[in-house]
C-alpha cells in the first residue's frame, strides 16, 4: 500500500473512531516519554509537546465547543440537508459491513452511498458463496429500514490479493487488473457476486456500483453479464 493510501485510511479510520491523527510529524515523537503532555490538534495536523497551561486551556475550552456543536449537530441529524440557496442534497453513508450500516441511521444518514463489499472476501480462504452473500446484503438492506443502498461489486487487484485468487503484482494496480477488470477475467466470482445482489435487492432498493470501469466495452460487457445472471435469478 502506497504512503498517501495508507494515510487516507488511517484519516478515515481515525475520523469514525473520533480520534485526533495528524502524519508527517517530527520523527522525535517516537521518543517521547510515558506521561509527556502533548495537545495533538487533528484539525490543523500539529503536535505540541509539553505545552504551557495558558494553551492548555486554550485548547479544553475548544474541545468543549466542539463537543457542544457535535452535540447539536447530533440533534438535528434527521432534519433534511438543504444548502443556503435551497437545494435539497441526499446525505448517505459509505460502510463495510453492518455495523456500519446501523452506526449511520442515528447520525442521518438515509441510505448507503456505497457499501464496499471487500470484507466479504477478505482474511478467508474461500470465496464467499451465494447464499452467504445474500444474507449479509439482506440484513444489511434490513437495518436501513427502506432506505437505498448501493453495493459496490468486489475491488481487489495486486495491492489487495486474495489467496483464492491468484493476479500478478503490478507497478500501479490501479491502472492494471483490477477491479470490474478481475470480475470480467475471472467471471465466476462476479456472476456469483451480482446473483447474490440481485436475490437481496429483491423489493429493495439496491444497486450495483462496478469499481475501476475505463472504457465502453468494459461497461457493456458487464452490462450483458448482469441481464445474463438476471434471467437466472427468480422474480417473486
Amino acid at each position: 500500500m502506497s504512503s498517501a493510501r495508507a494515510c487516507l485510511v488511517v484519516a478515515i479510520l481515525a475520523r469514525s473512531l473520533d480520534i485526533p491523527a495528524v502524519a508527517g510529524i517530527e520523527p522525535r515523537a517516537l521518543d517521547l516519554a510515558n506521561g509527556t503532555q502533548v495537545i495533538l490538534d487533528g484539525g490543523t495536523g500539529r503536535m505540541r509537546i509539553d505545552p504551557d497551561p495558558a494553551e492548555v486551556d486554550i485548547i479544553l475550552t475548544l474541545k468543549h465547543k466542539l463537543a457542544e456543536k457535535k452535540e447539536a449537530d447530533l440533534a438535528r441529524a434527521h432534519e433534511p440537508a438543504t444548502t443556503t440557496d435551497g437545494h435539497r442534497v441526499e446525505v448517505v453513508a459509505n460502510i463495510g459491513g453492518l455495523d456500519d450500516a446501523k452506526q449511520s441511521i442515528p447520525l442521518g444518514g438515509e441510505g448507503v452511498g456505497l457499501l464496499r463489499s471487500e470484507f466479504l472476501y477478505l482474511e478467508r480462504q474461500t470465496a464467499p458463496t451465494e447464499d452467504e452473500q445474500v444474507q449479509i446484503y439482506s440484513d444489511i438492506a434490513t437495518a436501513l429500514d427502506g432506505r437505498p443502498m448501493i453495493i459496490r461489486t468486489l475491488d481487489v487487484g495486486g495491492d489487495k490479493p486474495l489467496p483464492y485468487l491468484p493476479m500478478p503484482r503490478e507497478e500501479n494496480p490501479f491502472l492494471g487488473i483490477r477491479g470490474v477488470r478481475i470480475g470480467l477475467e475471472k467471471p465466476e466470482i462476479l456472476r456469483t457476486q451480482v446473483r447474490a445482489i440481485l436475490r437481496a435487492g429483491i423489493g429493495r432498493k439496491l444497486r450495483m456500483m462496478f469499481p475501476m470501469i475505463a472504457t465502453i466495452d468494459e461497461i457493456r460487457s458487464v452490462k450483458g453479464l448482469v441481464m445474463e445472471e438476471r434471467a437466472k435469478v427468480p422474480r417473486r
